[in-house]
């Protein structure tokens, strides 16, 4: 199983940034891999919220949020859809550092499909890739909340942000 935790300081309150990570139709603006999202009407929300992500080749991903607590500002959901993925699951929450501050903390969990020998010899070359694509997205999400738009341009390009406040 692959277990992945990855942090990033924000210049902004928590409450904007629990409002950018959970407007969950808007997670094109900051995922590059991801063209476009969708959740079905009052289903956009807290436990029970879904969406639909369409990624390049129009392969589509189901997410279901499992937890959901806007006091503690924290959510889990699982995925469903992923090749070669037996089960997905990510924890992201939002820490306030002081005032101005947040830290916002994805914690990441994948099992792979197929016997020991394919976990073996996938398992290293897809936590390198996940690694990077969460650094870049975890880069274009902070630029999108301090700057209030979003980043035009490869996301690899953004300097690697801070991960402690």
């Amino acid at each position: 199983m692959i277990r992945m935790r990855s942090t990033v300081c924000i210049e902004a309150p928590t409450s904007s940034v629990w409002e950018c990570l959970t407007s969950l139709e808007e997670i094109p603006r900051w995922s590059a891999p991801i063209l476009s999202a969708t959740c079905p009407a009052g289903r956009n929300g807290g436990v029970g919220a879904t969406r639909v992500c369409t990624l390049r080749g129009n392969l589509q991903i189901r997410e279901l949020w499992t937890e959901w607590s806007d006091e503690q500002r924290y959510f889990k959901y699982e995925a469903e859809g992923i090749p070669l993925v037996k089960h997905a699951a990510n924890r992201w929450s939002v820490q306030p550092q002081g005032q101005t501050q947040s830290l916002l903390v994805s914690e990441a969990e994948i099992e792979l499909r197929g016997g020991i020998v394919a976990r073996l010899l996938l398992e290293p070359v897809m936590e390198k890739r996940m690694t990077v694509m969460g650094r870049q997205s975890l880069a274009a999400l902070k630029y999108l909340i301090e700057t209030g738009r979003e980043y035009q341009g490869d996301y690899a390009s953004l300097p690697m942000p801070k991960v402690v406040c």
